[in-house]
């Protein structure tokens, strides 16, 4: 039927909202009502302004196999077929054909898979072939590349004028979107404080370390839930000791108590104060307390430093 109706415009050299208005005594009527007919049944709620693009992507949900609900959610959002073809396209020539069926499925997010795809297009250079691993990687983690777009949006958007942002690393942890964006939405929290500086600065350093998103985000929200929330943008500006951070967290939840409020309200306390110089004369090793998950975390704080 959608093959009909492109054949259809391509005869009559009309687009379909003219042709509605056919009488019915016009040769072309019987047709039209059956475009017409098809167009409904389906929801689609295109005008067919890119009936070839929605042809061929039928086309490519013909030849990877999927269900007719997806071609139904496809065509639901025929508005942003093109964009979806020109991702599927990309793909196809840059050898990342492995998730076609992850891309097609999730059509909602055609702008930010385009969006996602042109980035690692400019990072190969002109004359130099996309990074087939880096796109498969973006298409896998397709349904959540609109959380992913953001963050990589907020990044370059934030460089300052002329400035060149590396947002590869962003790219290359394409599978921890959905965390990436949580830290975002945090940083903004901090930046509508009024702390736009240090907002920015953080941003950054959560894209440096993205590979630690998701268990920077996992501390975060242990934070939140202690109710130390003063303690994220200590967490945040220390995103490459995540996992020492995590460490020091399980091991306060196991002793229980006030353990684990403690530990947030240390780091903050020490991230705060990282500029002044620790007594060399203080010796760690007379005390066990100095061996506490907080104090090992400190330490760590201490010697970034």
């Amino acid at each position: 039927g959608i093959k009909g109706i492109d054949k259809l415009l391509q005869v009559s050299g009309a687009d379909l909202e003219n042709l509605a208005d056919l009488p019915d005594s016009d040769p072309l009527y019987p047709l039209v009502s059956f475009a017409l007919g098809i167009k409904d049944e389906l929801s689609i709620t295109s005008s067919f302004d890119n009936i070839t693009d929605v042809v061929e992507l039928t086309e490519a949900v013909e030849d990877l196999g999927l269900d007719e609900a997806a071609l139904d959610n496809m065509l639901a959002y025929s508005d942003q077929a093109d964009e979806l073809n020109d991702v599927v396209a990309t793909a196809k020539s840059s050898g990342a054909s492995a998730n076609l069926d992850k891309v097609i499925s999730n059509p909602d997010n055609a702008a930010d898979l385009k969006a996602l795809a042109d980035r690692a297009k400019n990072l190969a250079g002109d004359g130099t072939e996309v990074d087939a691993e880096l796109l498969d990687g973006l298409f896998e983690n397709a349904e959540t590349s609109d959380d992913l777009n953001e963050v990589v949006s907020a990044v370059a958007g934030d460089a300052d004028q002329g400035e060149t942002v590396d947002v590869s690393n962003l790219l290359q942890n394409a599978d921890k979107g959905k965390e990436l964006k949580k830290l975002k939405d945090e940083v903004d929290k901090i930046k509508d404080s009024g702390d736009a500086e240090a907002a920015d600065a953080l941003l950054k350093n959560v894209a440096a370390n993205a590979d630690k998103a998701d268990v920077l985000s996992e501390v975060v929200d242990s934070a939140n839930t202690a109710g130390a929330s003063g303690s994220v943008k200590a967490l945040i500006a220390n995103a490459d000791k995540a996992d020492a951070i995590k460490a020091a967290k399980d091991k306060a939840e196991q002793e229980g108590g006030s353990k684990v409020d403690t530990l947030f309200k240390v780091i903050e306390k020490v991230e705060s104060k990282k500029q002044e110089t620790p007594d060399p004369g203080r010796s760690e090793e007379h005390t066990s307390e100095l061996q506490s998950p907080c104090n090992l975390v400190c330490r760590l704080l201490l010697e970034k430093k």
